[in-house]
């Protein structure tokens, strides 16, 4: 078992504030690993993960670049240059940082992936920007869906930018003061105003549902009863729109399926 959060990470359990001594068992939707959240006093808590392994395969899409572990439709991978619909370049080296900070190079086309996440980096001092997509979506994004990002940030962003993003498609978005679901040249669906802490993890979900479109950010929820159609696309782009992330992509998931309020609370808390 390993502690993997500390602090302010959940606000209720069974609908009450998290007090000493409450403790929540459940299963993390996201990683499918067993998680129990222990309250220390004063909202603030632990959160225990055990290390049991993931399923031999998965429905959707799963990046999980922080423990290097890649599915669609499919079992897992360690390799993601062998996960079908995976595009990388980057006509450049680069440099990243692990969590004990670290320095590692990386060379030209080769993805700058640490255990802190895939980097997505704007062209800057001649090192060449980094360009992550994954094709193959056209049966993977019938509404309802989910998608779920998990990223930091080493400066906000000044403009807009995206953790899953294509034109006209379907978008999970970032702005300055706010996070979103959009399509690209429409207006927003969704969105949670609020600015955003650079050097702070943050993880964000989207329930793509005409008529019932919601996305969470850290615990806060946003809803909308748009009925846009999800449009059918085939690839999305990783880490940018107008402009690139300049982050760490811990992990990126399409889950298929709806989800409640409460759970996209969860899974972003």
């Amino acid at each position: 078992m390993t502690i993997v959060r500390a602090g302010n990470l959940t606000r209720y359990i069974g609908g009450q504030p998290l007090g000493v001594g409450s403790v929540r068992t459940r299963v993390d939707p996201v990683s499918g690993l067993p998680v129990v959240d222990i309250g220390i006093g004063s909202g603030l808590g632990l959160r225990v993960q055990g290390g049991v392994a993931p399923a031999a395969t998965i429905a959707g899409l799963d990046l999980d670049f922080a423990n290097g572990r890649y599915a669609f439709n499919g079992p897992y991978v360690a390799d993601i240059s062998a996960l079908p619909g995976w595009a990388f370049a980057r006509n450049s080296q680069a440099t990243a940082q692990t969590e004990a900070r670290e320095v590692r190079t990386f060379g030209v086309n080769v993805p700058a992936i640490t255990d802190r996440g895939l980097l997505i980096q704007e062209a800057s001092g001649g090192r060449d920007a980094d360009l992550a997509s994954i094709g193959g979506l056209l049966a993977l994004l019938i509404a309802p869906f989910v998608m779920f990002g998990e990223w930091t940030v080493g400066t906000v962003p000044v403009g807009s930018t995206a953790l899953l993003t294509q034109l006209k498609g379907p978008t999970l978005g970032i702005d300055p003061a706010r996070v979103k679901i959009s399509y690209p040249g429409v207006a927003d669906i969704v969105t949670i105003q609020g600015a955003l802490a650079a050097s702070t993890r943050n993880r964000m979900a989207g329930r793509f549902k005409p008529g019932d479109y919601a996305v969470s950010i850290n615990g806060a929820i946003a809803k909308s009863t748009s009925t846009r159609a999800v449009s059918a696309i085939e690839r999305m782009d990783i880490g940018k729109q107008a402009r690139f992330l300049n982050g760490y992509i811990r992990r990126l998931r399409i889950i298929p399926g709806d989800m409640t309020d409460a759970q996209l609370r969860d899974l972003t808390t």
